[in-house]
């Protein structure tokens, strides 16, 4: 027998239903029960081959996917596209953007900075808080000054009506 016979589909089950040709037009040779086991014999090595058919098969895919596999993989390294790498980026990105603070309470408050700003500035509700920790006499002369200069625009005002 051809070793290659068993390569393909088609060829395999072709060879095997010419040889169940060849057994029928010498069925006049054989008695009923040689012709039936020759038959039989034919049957049961179409479908050992066709199993080692699918079993080559199935090894090849597995060794094709394999090397697939790598390829990918090595493709994603080198071009840093795989979806963990872009998660991990954005979690760190946003990591440095939240920063949590412990109030007295014992909650926890989300500041977001925003990336744009150099990390030595600080972030709005940080101002509004040094602030409040400012003395109330540099808050009242800040009030006062903001006061004359609100009197000064309603004279400016109501002097030009």
């Amino acid at each position: 027998m051809n070793s290659n016979l068993y390569d393909d589909f088609s060829t395999t089950t072709e060879h095997f239903y010419d040889e169940l040709g060849k057994l029928s037009e010498c069925e006049s040779f054989f008695s009923k029960k040689e012709y039936k086991r020759l038959k039989n014999k034919i049957i049961t090595l179409l479908f050992d081959s066709l199993d080692t058919l699918f079993k080559k098969e199935n090894i090849t895919n597995k060794v094709e996917r394999n090397e697939l596999k790598k390829e990918h993989n090595a493709y994603k390294e080198e071009n840093n596209t795989g979806f963990s790498r872009k998660a991990k980026n954005l979690l760190l990105t946003l990591k440095n953007a939240v920063k949590r603070t412990k109030k007295d309470s014992g909650t926890t408050e989300i500041r977001v900075i925003e990336a744009s700003k150099s990390i030595g500035q600080l972030p709005p509700s940080q101002q509004e808080k040094e602030e409040q920790t400012k003395s109330s006499d540099e808050m009242n002369a800040e009030n006062e000054k903001e006061q004359e200069i609100e009197e000064n625009s309603q004279e400016e005002q109501n002097g030009d009506a």
